[in-house]
């Protein structure tokens, strides 16, 4: 048996109002497209940010590196003098060629910031403060050996030739443990 089925006809009142659909499919594209627009700015916007975050670290690091390497040099080549040494203005004459000492410490865009001229300004400097016994526990024999100690301070830069580099200070006080 064949049921067919009878098209059930709107409410007199509803049927302006059914008929009448032909642009709502167009307004709720509308309404998508514009919400899609906001969310993908908000994420380009936030993605920006990360990536400028994430260079602010990186350059900071790098800064980090550079006064880090300006210690590690003046630790390894400390042992020969005393008074203050200026790693940015004196220059390494225990070499064959007489070269700046912030030429051998600076690698690629790093390097240290430039020292100015006063009598508090101890940046980028080693300083020799005194010399005594090894310190206990060194294993050196106090009657062959003695502590030379130092105080080290190197600001690094990175990137160097910009208008506002990050800058990171570091500050160490370090013993050389060398023959009388």
């Amino acid at each position: 048996m064949l049921i067919k089925q009878i098209p059930q006809k709107a409410p007199h009142h509803l049927t302006p109002l059914v008929q009448n659909q032909r642009g709502s499919i167009l307004i709720i594209a509308m309404l998508l497209l514009a919400i899609m627009s906001v969310l993908g700015t908000v994420l380009m916007s936030t993605s920006t940010t990360e990536i400028q975050i994430s260079g602010n670290y990186r350059n900071k690091q790098e800064s980090f590196y550079v006064a880090d390497r300006a210690l590690e040099y003046s630790m390894r080549s400390a042992s020969d003098f005393s008074g203050t040494v200026d790693l940015y203005n004196d220059q390494n004459t225990s070499l064959a060629t007489p070269t700046l000492h912030r030429n051998l410490i600076e690698l690629g865009n790093g390097g240290l910031e430039a020292s100015t001229i006063t009598t508090t300004d101890d940046r980028n400097s080693v300083t020799f403060i005194n010399a005594g016994p090894p310190p206990v526990g060194s294993g050196s024999d106090a009657s062959l050996f003695e502590a030379r100690n130092y105080v080290g301070n190197a600001v690094g830069l990175f990137p160097i030739n910009t208008n506002n580099p990050s800058r990171t200070e570091l500050r160490s006080q370090f013993a050389k443990i060398v023959p009388k």
